[in-house]
């Protein structure tokens, strides 16, 4: 299963504030506790806070970025703007393994990241996402996923490269939330074989006290299921090891040996 880092996300106050303060150690020191944590595969960077200056925000945040982690880690560059996807990935030199962090079903939001991803064999994270919000079934995910592929076929991108979000909504709002993307990771595995199934796991728990101890089981879930991606906090050490220890019941850590080696690496239970 492939992590995302979510830690630099604007979202949080203090990367917002750093971000604004152009606080270049921070943002350095943000990305290398990510990248030294050992669980993490790909750092996904989202500064949205402000979106008239999302773009030159975007290309600072990954320059300091590169700077300290020298292309060791992929990044995910992660927004609902095209203009700012583009001047993420153009301020990348080794473009190997990046991770395109939107698109949708409207023309807007791939038209003309679809071409980029195809000349730099990029990895795209696509959710099932038409004019109208997100649908309210994993039937209707799974068939808005299925005209996803039939999109990125068509511009001759290797299914192999997507990443299908099976959307989450919190379940604060309805207890069926967590179902519902639990079916749609079902549905789109049995359905859609080839295409990766991807998750943000904090936000299930949005709104709710304890989140972290909903996060923990959410994401036993969704490897139940057989997730493919998810997005999660690398630092948080109780959701890695429950990550390490469900791959282990699950069947998925031949002799132990994953979960031996990453509680004799200082990892407590």
């Amino acid at each position: 299963m492939i992590i995302l880092g979510e830690k630099i996300n604007t979202v949080n106050p203090k990367v917002a504030d750093a971000l604004k303060r152009k606080d270049k150690a921070f943002f350095q020191n943000l990305a290398l506790s990510q990248a030294e944590s050992g669980v993490m595969d790909v750092l996904d960077v989202n500064v949205g806070s402000d979106p008239q200056e999302e773009p030159d925000n975007m290309r600072w945040a990954v320059s300091c970025i590169e700077e300290v982690l020298e292309g060791k880690v992929p990044l995910s560059i992660d927004s609902s703007g095209p203009e700012t996807i583009i001047a993420g990935i153009d301020t990348i030199a080794d473009k190997e393994g990046i991770f395109l962090n939107s698109i949708t079903l409207e023309e807007n939001r791939y038209k003309d990241l679809l071409p980029l991803a195809k000349e730099y064999n990029l990895n795209i994270i696509a959710l099932p996402i038409e004019r109208g919000g997100i649908p309210q079934s994993s039937d209707e995910r799974l068939r808005l996923a299925e005209r996803i592929v039939s999109l990125v076929e068509g511009y001759g991108i290797a299914l192999s490269r997507l990443f299908v979000d099976c959307l989450v909504e919190p379940v604060s709002l309805s207890c069926d939330k967590a179902q519902i993307s639990l079916d749609t990771v079902n549905k789109i595995k049995k359905h859609i074989p080839g295409v990766n199934t991807f998750i943000c796991l904090s936000a299930i728990s949005f709104g709710l006290p304890g989140r972290r101890l909903i996060n923990r089981q959410f994401l036993s879930l969704l490897m139940r299921e057989g997730i493919d991606s998810v997005i999660l906090d690398p630092l948080d050490q109780e959701v890695i090891n429950t990550l390490y220890t469900t791959n282990l019941l699950l069947g998925n850590d031949e002799f132990c040996q994953e979960y031996i080696k990453y509680f004799r690496s200082g990892h407590k239970p």
